[in-house]
């Protein structure tokens, strides 16, 4: 097992939101950089790629023009065992997180807000460990899986 982290350093835009659209740009040029790189090795279909925030960003600018902190969020996952083309879960009109069935992926009435702890125990599942001792009692995201 190897890991690899991509570090862009202050995303962390109370003000002057513009700033994170060249962060974006070099982040996604890493990203590609990297999955090219595991396509020429050969090595994309032996490796799981995840890519997450601890946080979101508010969806609206706040009055010095930048995002404060907000707990929805999203995730990007792709590689080996991942299902892809496709969204996993929800938000409303107002982007608060809509529950979902964890195994499907599909938001529904009555479904799971999808919580951090089931996106790892789904990570972990689908790198073929075993999530119960390390995460007990947390339902797995299986529809990150094919």
């Amino acid at each position: 097992c190897h890991s690899v982290m991509l570090e862009l350093g202050d995303w962390d835009t109370h003000t002057g939101n513009a700033r994170q659209s060249e962060k974006h740009e070099a982040f996604f040029a890493g990203l590609v950089s990297l999955t090219e790189g595991l396509e020429q090795k050969q090595l994309l279909d032996s490796s799981l790629i995840l890519v997450l925030s601890e946080m979101g960003r508010t969806p609206k600018l706040n009055s010095s023009q930048g995002k404060d902190h907000w707990p929805v969020t999203s995730a990007i996952v792709f590689g080996s065992g991942v299902k892809g083309g496709r969204v996993i879960g929800g938000t409303d009109g107002l982007l608060g997180a809509l529950g979902a069935n964890l195994s499907t992926g599909v938001v529904e009435a009555g479904g799971k807000q999808i919580q951090t702890g089931n996106l790892a125990a789904g990570v972990l599942a689908l790198a073929g460990v075993d999530p119960a001792p390390h995460l007990p009692g947390l339902e797995p995201l299986h529809a990150l899986g094919a």
